[in-house]
Formats: C-alpha cells, structure tokens, sequence
C-alpha cells in the first residue's frame, strides 16, 4: 500500500493528556486523592483541554487492573465509546481510541471508527497495539501470539481497515488471519481523511509496523537526557527514512507535577509518588511487562518513578522549569507529548494560565484564537 500521507496535528508541538479513562490515572499512589475515571470527570476534561487548546486525548485500553491496595486501572473506561462520547461533546481536540487490534475484527472496528470519524467531524484517532498482556488476551481467549505474528496480525488488520476505508469498490481479502468475502462499507471517512493513526512499535518489526501504517509513533523515552532523547530520535527517524517515510510524526509521554515553585512541586510528588506508592500494584505491573526480568539496576530505576507515570520520565517543577523542559524536548525533534497528572482537571487548569502561556509567547504554540 501507499504510505500514508503527512496528516498532523494542528500545533507543531502538540500537547496531550494521557490515560484519563482508567482509575488513578498515570499513578500507582494510595493517596486518597488519586484520579477517579467517572465519566462527569472525562467529560470535565475533555472539554476544558478543548477549550484551552489541548490537540489530543490519549486513552490506555485496559480490561483488568494491577492489584495491590488501589487496584490502578482496575476501573476503565471502553475507549470506542469514550471517544465517540467526548467527540460529541467538543469541537476542536483530537481524540485517540486505544485498541488491541486481536481483540476486535477490522470490519466491524472501522465501521465503529469511521461512525466516530463523522460524529466527531474527523477527529477521531486511533492508537494501534499489537497487544503485550497476556493475561488480557486470556480474558477474551484469544492466542497470544509470539512478537512477530502478532505484528502480521496487525499489518493484515490495519490493510483491511484501510482497503474498507479507500475503496469504494467491494473486496475479497485471504490472508494469514483474514478470510473475508465481498467487503464493503459505506460510509468512508469524512471529507475523505482517514482518522490519524498512532502505535507505539519499537522493536525493528514494530518499527516497520509504525512506519507503514502510522502518522505519530509514540516513542517511550528512557530518560529525559538530551544525549538519549537525541540519539532515541534519530535512531527511529533514520528506520523511518529507509522506508521513505521522512515526516513521520514522533510523541513520548511524560508525566508532570508542577506547582507555583521548585519546592512545592518536589514535596507535592514526595507524597503521593514516594510516600504513598502503591508498591504491590507495582511490582505487579513489572511482572506484567516483563520488567522483573531486567537487570536490578534498571529495575530500581522503575520503582522509583513508577508511582508518577508507570515508569515513563518526569518532569516535576515550577511553571518555567517545566515549559523549558518540553521545549528542550521538543527541539530535540518529539513533535508531541502525551502528559499524564495526578488530578487531571485540576493540576491541567493550572497549566493553562502558566506553561501554555509561554509556550505560546514564545512562538511554540498558537494560541486557542488563532488554532481554529
């Protein structure tokens, strides 16, 4: 197939929130304030990150918690139906459906999307995986394929959704996993855009998986220093590249705390991510990911910022601190950031009247005026 056109955001340094569907949030924190997913909560905060400018929601498809006292994500949100319920309450942000592509047929998954496309006049997205919970994938009995196959999988769901999505025309498709007879849908995407596609690929097939079918790879960064940031970038850009892919767009997530000063922010994340982690959901959670495998070393260093974020950076601090950080990441070539917070509506208002200001004072970002 064609690869895919240059479809972005409109902000070149696009900012999103991150895992708001599911139960504490981007935390694993006993603290009795921790994220509470209800759907008046989303819906709060679906339309004040679109009254504000936010370019993106980002949900975690979850179908079973990690235990411990808090059980985080034991609570979620189905993200089909959340999208297609935010998209109907907002007009300008990008909402992103996170979907296990072996737990759904593609035929009937793009009627869904394509449905979510026009209700929300072609801002629906979707966030593509290949699947890594085994224990999710039992849930529904469904075969947990090795890596590679469950890349193939992918690549033959995602040419499905697309061959619906393109033709007008009806169509056998015989495939590895695919037999199907006579396909057609109707209706296409809005205005003929497709929705915007997200993965997360990063191993060689996973990159390839990105490269062909995606407009934002979402690249988990190790550290937040700039010596890895660059080298992580350039490593994916240049995979990109051989495939002719040069504008392929790149996000990271990030969690941030950030309050009036340094010392607020830093005692603010000592309660709730050191004090009060919820250390059996976490070490739950490494045994789902595989990472009680790992050397100690590198074990250690995700205890200490699981609590904030499941393991991905932080950055924690002042308002300017923390907009010098995104923007040091941001020209480092991450295009977008999927944020995750401790109290979404809240800590996100605070945001909007200090490190959203200057980011667009300082020529980042348009400001809501001019972005529509």
């Amino acid at each position: 197939m064609n690869k895919p056109e240059k479809r972005s955001f409109k902000n070149k340094l696009a900012l999103g929130i991150f895992a708001q569907n599911c139960s504490s949030g981007y935390t694993i924190t006993k603290s009795a304030d921790r994220w509470v997913p209800s759907w008046e909560n989303n819906l709060a905060l679906a339309q004040k990150a679109d009254k504000i400018g936010i370019d993106f929601l980002l949900s975690i498809a979850r179908w079973r918690g990690f235990g411990g006292q808090t059980d985080p994500h034991g609570s979620n949100l189905e993200t089909f139906t959340w999208a297609t319920g935010l998209l109907a309450s907002t007009k300008n942000i990008n909402i992103f459906s996170t979907v296990h592509l072996p737990l759904i047929n593609p035929v009937y998954a793009s009627k869904i999307m394509v449905t979510a496309n026009h209700i929300g006049n072609g801002r629906f997205g979707l966030n593509a995986v290949c699947g890594w919970n085994t224990v999710e994938f039992n849930m529904h009995g469904v075969d947990f394929n090795d890596h590679t196959r469950r890349y193939d999988h992918g690549e033959e769901w995602m040419t499905v959704v697309n061959k619906i999505w393109d033709s007008n025309d009806n169509f056998d498709y015989a495939g590895d996993f695919f037999n199907l007879k006579n396909v057609g849908l109707q209706p296409k995407p809005l205005l003929d855009v497709k929705p915007l596609i997200m993965n997360a690929g990063r191993s060689d097939r996973g990159l390839d998986f990105a490269v062909k079918f995606a407009d934002y790879i979402f690249l988990g960064l190790r550290d937040l220093s700039s010596e890895l940031v660059a080298k992580d970038v350039g490593l994916l850009k240049k995979h990109a590249q051989k495939s002719g892919r040069n504008h392929l767009g790149i996000c990271t997530n990030i969690f941030i705390v950030c309050k009036p000063t340094q010392k607020e922010a830093e005692n603010f994340y000592y309660e709730f991510a050191i004090e009060n982690a919820d250390h059996e959901a976490i070490n739950n959670l490494m045994a789902e990911r595989g990472i009680d495998k790992l050397p100690d070393k590198f074990q250690e260093a995700f205890k200490i910022r699981a609590a904030a974020g499941h393991g991905a950076p932080n950055i924690v601090g002042d308002p300017d601190f923390v907009t010098q950080e995104i923007i040091r990441l941001h020209e480092l070539g991450i295009d977008g950031f999927a944020i995750g917070l401790f109290n979404y509506i809240d800590d996100l208002d605070f945001l909007s009247q200090t490190v959203i200001p200057q980011l667009e004072s300082l020529g980042y970002r348009k400001s809501i005026s001019k972005a529509d």
